[in-house]
């Protein structure tokens, strides 16, 4: 075979490297040198060479040079970290999923003209000013740093009693719903040792969230001391994140299954997003084995279930990442060539429920991808019964809690199959909007306190509460009927004693919490519940509305996360013209009673927590600067 050189005639291109030759010290030790910075692969552009480059190509007299060469490298990496985190943190904005329930707090009117503006923007999510996030941050890590290192200092691994309860509980309480794991193979490798600690850690990491797990949260430093649910996992999950985890390591199968178990965690600082990435990489190990495509099941000798049960396991969390968690789903069912199963043939029935539900999260999913026109509502027409899902899968012989926990995912599912359009906008009449408020008022029920320790620990549980808040939060504006209101003021004080409840193991409520927490002192403050409501517009308003509407661009505002610094301009008393067209009456109030201006901001947060499709952290609200410490006292 005939190779041809071809001469390199641009002086553009990078050069040879040449080796930098040992200093004297280390040439008559027979030591490699190691005192020399990597050269830069470019020159400044007036032709002179960089500090770097001097300090190596003259000749070199000792340790001085050395020495010299050294500080200067320094100098220089770090002068180019500083232009780099510039660079990253300029003009930096975060986006926020109407999924979300918080998003309704946020301003989505553009107050500044620098912001750009497209139409599919305002109808999915908020940005949020990257500065006040990162400040924000800032603030809430130095509040915490100091109680959270109080508690557990050093993470430490739990004892062999701790992980065997942990472990009992997790097959108990979360394997029969979602079986990642096969117990009986995984018990004989645990009694032989050969289970690896990160994934024991990990099963321990989900297990700790429920109630039955709180006699084994012992604090790992002082013997025989119980600490709370949100702390023991705290100080697991950064013992996890401690140990490296590669293909070189662990095989896939054994990733797959860790990076599920981390995203079922989902709670912390950063709970969402570290959920997403753990996500992300369980279905990128599952596509390179190439489960979906049902290669492994289709092998001559083997049983192929659990890799089947283990795909399926992985999708449904992906769906669930796309709703709570506000992302576009990471495999489209058009590629997955695997069939689903039959009744009967997991041999968990619990799963198999929660597999039909995520068939109905699919289509719902659908209804907030950017793009769909403000007349999409939602689902209207032959929406699944939850009693149809049970019969279908014969899971009636469940335990009851077993079905309760099922019944709570499946009702989060109906809440979203209602598109809301937004607080300020008076909701239509259509079936999925009354399906919308029975599941949120059959949530609280649910997860009524008498019956919260019973429920499985699962990360939809707060989710659904959330979801169910911001729907009391709409009725408790839109209701037009003073006994509609008082029923919806009911319903949001009970979700925020749910929420108090839940705080205690799940740090990603803590947002929701003080949000309630500030609506609630504002509704103590009013002396009727009739200065929140949002009045219909008039006949002749509704008409001079469309009219606007028709003679109005194509052009949607754009959302953003800036506070509310127009509230205060706005009328109160008469009716006026909101940024969409629509003209709405206000009714009259004294300002020194109620602070509406808290309810203009909670009402965007609200809305856009129903909306999937906005990616969003539970700690993205900057302007929560007065954010309530947590405690252990639950009042």
């Amino acid at each position: 075979m005939d190779y041809t050189f071809v001469s390199q005639f641009s002086t553009d291109g990078p050069k040879r490297r040449r080796l930098a030759k040992a200093c004297l010290s280390c040439r008559s030790k027979k030591k490699r040198c190691h005192h020399f910075a990597t050269k830069p692969s470019h020159r400044d552009s007036d032709g002179s060479s960089s500090p770097v480059d001097s300090a190596r190509d003259r000749p070199n007299t000792g340790t001085d040079s050395s020495k010299a060469a050294t500080t200067t490298s320094k100098k220089t990496r770090s002068e180019r970290r500083s232009s780099l985190s510039a660079l990253l943190t300029s003009t930096a904005q975060r986006f926020i999923s109407d999924l979300n329930p918080e998003a309704r707090f946020l301003d989505r009117n553009p107050t500044d003209a620098s912001y750009p503006r497209g139409k599919a923007t305002d109808s999915i999510g908020v940005w949020v000013d990257k500065d006040e996030y990162e400040a924000y941050i800032k603030l809430r890590e130095a509040r915490s740093a100091e109680s959270v290192t109080a508690v557990i200092a050093v993470p430490s691994a739990p004892s062999a009693s701790q992980i065997s309860g942990l472990v009992d509980v997790y097959f108990r309480k979360f394997n029969p719903i979602l079986p990642l794991l096969d117990e009986a193979a995984f018990r004989i490798a645990h009694s032989a040792g050969s289970v690896p600690d990160v994934l024991l850690f990990a099963i321990c990491l989900v297990a700790a969230k429920d109630k039955d797990a709180e006699p084994f949260l012992l604090d790992p430093a002082v013997a025989g001391v119980a600490i709370p649910p949100r702390d023991f996992c705290h100080g697991l999950y950064t013992l996890i994140k401690s140990r490296p985890v590669s293909l070189g390591q662990y095989d896939r199968v054994t990733l797959i299954r860790l990076h599920a178990l981390l995203g079922l965690y989902n709670d912390g600082p950063e709970g969402y997003e570290g959920a997403s990435v753990a996500m992300t990489m369980a279905m990128h190990h599952c596509q390179t084995l190439g489960i979906h495509l049902g290669q492994q099941a289709s092998q001559p000798g083997k049983d192929g279930r659990p890799m089947k049960l283990l795909f399926w396991c992985v999708w449904i969390l992906d769906r669930f990442n796309a709703a709570g968690n506000g992302r576009p789903i990471m495999m489209a069912d058009e590629d997955i060539a695997i069939e689903t199963f039959v009744q009967g043939e997991s041999g968990y029935p619990a799963f198999e429920v929660l597999l039909k539900i995520c068939e109905v999260i699919n289509p719902v999913i659908s209804f907030y991808r950017p793009g769909n026109p403000p007349t999409v509502t939602g689902w209207e027409e032959h929406f699944p019964a939850f009693e149809e899902i049970v019969e279908d899968c014969a899971a009636w012989d469940l335990p009851s809690s077993m079905l309760t926990t099922l019944h709570v995912a499946y009702l989060s599912t109906a809440i979203l199959s209602h598109r809301s359009q937004g607080t300020r906008k008076l909701p239509n009449t259509v079936p999925s909007h009354v399906r919308q408020t029975m599941a949120a008022t059959h949530v609280i029920r649910l997860m009524a306190l008498e019956r919260l320790d019973s429920l499985h620990a699962f990360p939809f549980l707060p989710y659904t509460i959330s979801l169910a808040m911001s729907v009391s939060y709409q009725h408790l504006r839109h209701d037009q009927l003073r006994h509609q209101q008082e029923d919806a003021r009911t319903d949001f004080q009970a979700c925020c004693r749910i929420l108090q409840q839940l705080r205690r193991a799940w740090a990603s409520v803590d947002a929701m919490c003080t949000l309630g927490q500030k609506v609630l002192d504002e509704l103590k403050r009013a002396p009727a519940n009739a200065p929140l409501r949002l009045q219909k517009p008039s006949k002749e308003a509704r008409v001079l509305a469309g009219f606007a509407n028709a003679c109005r661009d194509n052009e949607e505002p754009v959302v953003n996360g800036q506070r509310n610094a127009d509230v205060d301009q706005r009328p109160s008393s008469a009716s006026a013209e909101d940024t969409n067209g629509m003209s709405t009456q206000i009714a009259t109030f004294d300002p020194g009673e109620v602070n509406q201006g808290i309810f203009e901001g909670m009402d965007d947060i609200f809305g856009t927590y129903l909306d999937p499709n906005y990616p969003m952290n539970l700690d993205d609200l900057s302007f929560l600067d007065d954010f309530e410490p947590w405690s252990t006292n639950i009042t």
